[in-house]
């Protein structure tokens, strides 16, 4: 799969500037946010996209309108539907295949079935038909705001508007918000996911249980890695369907800054190619010189959420796991660890070591001890990486410390 970054953060920045910092971040391709007041859209000038895009490395997965196409207004509904239309043309003249956008908002005064019955299907059913003869597919996202907000309401569209190029830009984050199955819902509309976003949910579940479900005070939109998805069940359902396209990082977590990056997040996944059974999952930090590693997947913090790797590398752990790279032992085990290198400075290294889990305590009781002082940065990093991959994954290998058993 590709990972990709809807731009929508970068609205007031132009192209250039958005392209830049994708290819310096690692993403592979682009959601672009396309819309009339977009700075990096210009509809006038949307051929020299694929060219900006493209010589940056980088793909264009969609083009994005999340505009309101049941507004209350009329005058603001046709403006929406004339300028969602209008982009069906431009994706098909620069060889996007996919464009998003919602179901539109219920307007006041009509239930969401009301507002697809008489105002969305009419319009995408026109919509879906122009598109399909232009190679076009159409993909809704499912905000819960919006017309589709849980399953049956899916159906119902779907039911409406039975065309085969219309179907869901899949956000797993909003059904979490529902406490509706995520996995579940990827198998039951397999065949419409069309596109995917990468946003995770963190509910916080004791306010939940002080103020209750009909405030949202309890739950936000966070980073991936830093809610409630399991990534690596959630990319592997997806492979198993069928679907080989983006993940695209939605930004909407208030505690992160989407423009944040350093030198490390310009080191990117370096050796993806070598993902073969001796390859290990490793953070960009802990790249050692060439003579000191096996084969690596230096994965980087590289992204605007800061936690790209994590789904980039519960994507790789889940898939190796299927794959059989990787079997877990039936039983509990410690493990004989020995090594052999050549160090630059202290010549040949022979060194023995055991590789077991330990049971947590409290870091008071002084039984299980840092090894090194560790950044908070990192650690934060680390517990992303846990969290989405379900796994502690973390570097083996040698130091120019004396931690390791001999």
């Amino acid at each position: 799969m590709q990972v990709g970054m809807l731009t929508a953060p970068f609205s007031r920045d132009n192209i250039e500037t958005v392209v830049d910092f994708a290819a310096q971040a690692g993403f592979d391709c682009l959601e672009i946010w396309a819309t009339p007041d977009c700075a990096h859209f210009d509809a006038d000038r949307a051929k020299d996209l694929p060219v900006i895009v493209g010589n940056a490395g980088l793909e264009i997965s969609s083009l994005a309108a999340y505009v309101d196409v049941t507004a209350a207004d009329a005058d603001q509904r046709k403006r929406n539907q004339q300028w969602v239309a209008s982009l069906v043309n431009i994706c098909s003249d620069i060889d996007v295949e996919v464009l998003c956008c919602n179901a539109g908002l219920p307007p006041e005064g009509m239930s969401r079935e009301e507002a697809l019955e008489e105002i969305a299907a009419p319009f995408f059913t026109d919509l879906c038909v122009d598109a399909a003869q232009a190679g076009v597919k159409i993909a809704l996202e499912n905000w819960y705001a919006t017309n589709i907000m849980h399953l049956g309401q899916w159906d119902l569209m779907f039911e409406l508007v039975p065309y085969e190029n219309f179907g869901l830009n899949f956000d797993p984050s909003h059904l979490v918000v529902q406490d509706i199955d995520y996995l579940s819902a990827v198998d039951d509309f397999a065949d419409r996911i069309f596109h995917t976003h990468a946003k995770d949910t963190e509910i916080r579940y004791s306010e939940r249980g002080y103020l209750g479900t009909k405030t949202d005070d309890w739950w936000r939109f966070v980073i991936p890695g830093f809610g409630e998805i399991e990534w690596g069940p959630y990319v592997s359902r997806l492979r198993r369907i069928g679907y080989d396209g983006v993940l695209s990082i939605e930004h909407e977590d208030a505690a992160s800054n989407p423009r944040h990056r350093s030198n490390q997040r310009k080191t990117v996944w370096q050796q993806l190619s070598r993902s073969g059974p001796g390859a290990t999952i490793a953070r960009s930090y802990e790249i050692w010189p060439a003579c000191w590693h096996p084969p690596m997947i230096p994965l980087a913090k590289a992204s605007i959420s800061g936690t790209l790797p994590a789904v980039r590398a519960a994507d790789y752990w889940q898939h190796w796991r299927d794959e059989g790279i990787f079997l877990q032992d039936p039983a509990p085990a410690i493990y004989v660890y020995e090594q052999e290198y050549e160090d630059p400075l202290r010549g040949h290294i022979h060194r023995r070591a055991y590789i077991a889990a330990v049971k947590l305590h409290d870091y008071k009781e002084g039984v299980v001890l840092p090894h090194e002082e560790i950044r908070s940065a990192v650690r934060t990093d680390r517990l992303a990486m846990m969290r989405a991959c379900q796994a502690s994954l973390t570097r083996t290998g040698p130091s120019s410390r004396s931690s390791l058993l001999r």
